[in-house]
């Protein structure tokens, strides 16, 4: 894994859905100085996964957004499908919900000193704040 620079703002997410399938959520784990906030969202009744790790993003993306937090936040996720989707950008854009997510993205990052890094992290591999998040 590639070591970034330590973060003002760390943020673990994780989506869930029972068999792939049913009763959706996601955790959230954000660690700022020495804080720790626990987060969490109803994600549906049904849908996938990663409409899962989708709304566990929008909700941690949401929550920097309303407390206007700036500095370098690095955004980690065991969603392989859902880093695959952020690298092809904005502009293929499939459902309101990717929109909303990158709207998100977008006020973030206009902030004058703010860097937001999303990293992709393995899951169920003992990092202790993906496992956090995971609960």
């Amino acid at each position: 894994m590639k070591k970034l620079n330590k973060p003002d703002v760390e943020v673990f997410t994780d989506g869930s859905a029972r068999d792939g399938v049913f009763f959706l959520g996601g955790g959230i784990l954000v660690i700022e100085k020495e804080e720790r906030h626990s987060l969490s969202t109803a994600a549906g009744r049904y849908g996938s996964s990663y409409r899962a790790e989708l709304m566990a993003l929008k909700k941690a993306l949401s929550w920097l957004q309303e407390r206007e937090k700036e500095g370098t936040i690095n955004l980690y996720t065991d969603s392989q499908s859902l880093v695959r989707r952020l690298e092809e950008g904005p502009t293929l854009t499939k459902t309101s919900l990717e929109n909303e997510m990158w709207t998100l993205i977008h006020q973030i990052c206009s902030r004058n000193a703010t860097n937001l890094h999303i990293q992709w992290i393995p899951g169920h591999c003992g990092i202790a704040g993906n496992d956090e998040a995971d609960h």
